[in-house]
């Protein structure tokens, strides 16, 4: 099950490093300006294109100087860039150097939150459930300090938290947190926000793993018209949508509909991620799991076979662990 929606959440973890840009003509300007245009790689998705941009202005920064103090940004987005990518190992290696600039500049509390958050959300991406335990008591520590949060940011730490709350089965748990944090959300954030769709995403995997489907379908077809409406229907994000819907019908025997949605969200990673995406190995083997029910197996075994062979790349060239994600392993005991 792929409900930790990188694309989603990287959109709305970057969105406090955003300035306006400023006129052109002074050094400062333009390096703002660098800054805006790496922002808007990342929100768009073209995370290659975001990388060499926030390598050179955190060169720049990483001496005496007035920008000096944004160095925790510049390695949080270029965190979060790597994790686009699939770069699991960069990705953390940057968060790790986001939290030490973030002593060195005495940052904020509230840049403090959006470093956890990252980390936390990759701890579990990669299935280190007992790292994400850890991150997230400290992001419970500042909160119990009452600092200044976001309601994007501390929207994102609860959809965290509840992830977390799945993979250990706490399933209880999971609900009580999120059905107050999406109606509060939705009150702040409005209805089509992305973290409003995190947290919907993860109420519908906490009700897929408990086998109640009809409280999941309603739930994931809406994240998927919300992610068509505000992300187009080529969008990474979407694709994850149509990835979750696509298990959701599996599982509820409609398997016809569920190898269509897969089929299209692997061919949209594949077009926006790259052909060794971790994500494309995710849609391709969900595909393949309609196609067995279809007795289409042939077909299936081809994808598994290439799914495989992406999981392998990636594991050998930059994985941190497996690349199967949260209650992915329980919902196939559960359903296949």
């Amino acid at each position: 099950m792929r409900w930790i929606v990188a694309t989603i959440w990287i959109g709305v973890a970057c969105s406090a490093g955003q300035e306006r840009p400023p006129a052109p003509g002074t050094v400062q300007a333009t390096w703002l300006e660098r800054l805006h245009l790496a922002n808007a790689y990342i929100l768009s998705t073209n995370y290659e294109a975001a990388t060499p941009v926030l390598r050179a202005l955190i060169q720049e920064a990483d001496r005496p100087g007035p920008e000096r103090e944004r160095l925790p940004l510049l390695w949080n987005q270029l965190a979060l860039a790597d994790f686009g990518m699939g770069r699991y190992l960069d990705s953390e290696r940057c968060f790790e150097r986001a939290l030490a600039a973030v002593r060195d500049a005495s940052a904020d509390a509230a840049m403090v939150f959006q470093v956890l958050n990252g980390m936390m959300l990759l701890d579990l991406q990669t299935m280190r459930f007992d790292r994400a335990e850890r991150v997230s008591a400290r992001i419970s520590g500042l909160l119990s300090r009452e600092s200044a949060v976001n309601p994007a940011d501390l929207a994102q730490y609860h959809a965290n938290l509840a992830a977390l709350d799945v993979a250990r089965r706490r399933y209880r748990e999971a609900e009580e947190l999120l059905v107050p944090a999406i109606g509060q959300a939705e009150r702040f954030l409005g209805p089509d926000d992305p973290a409003v769709l995190r947290l919907l995403e993860e109420y519908g995997a906490d009700k897929l793993v408990q086998g109640k489907w009809k409280e999941a379908i309603p739930c994931f077809e809406r994240t998927l018209q919300t992610a068509r409406r505000t992300n187009g229907p080529e969008h990474p994000g979407t694709a994850r949508q149509l990835d979750n819907l696509a298990i959701a019908y599996r599982l509820a025997g409609r398997v016809a509909e569920a190898e269509s949605l897969a089929r299209q969200a692997a061919s949209i990673f594949e077009r926006k991620l790259g052909p060794d995406h971790p994500y494309v190995a995710d849609a391709l083997q969900e595909q393949a799991a309609s196609l067995r029910k279809m007795k289409r197996g042939g077909e299936a075994r081809a994808l598994e076979r290439r799914a495989r062979l992406i999981r392998t790349k990636g594991a050998r060239d930059n994985l941190l662990g497996g690349t199967v994600e949260v209650g992915e392993l329980t919902l196939r005991k559960k359903g296949d």
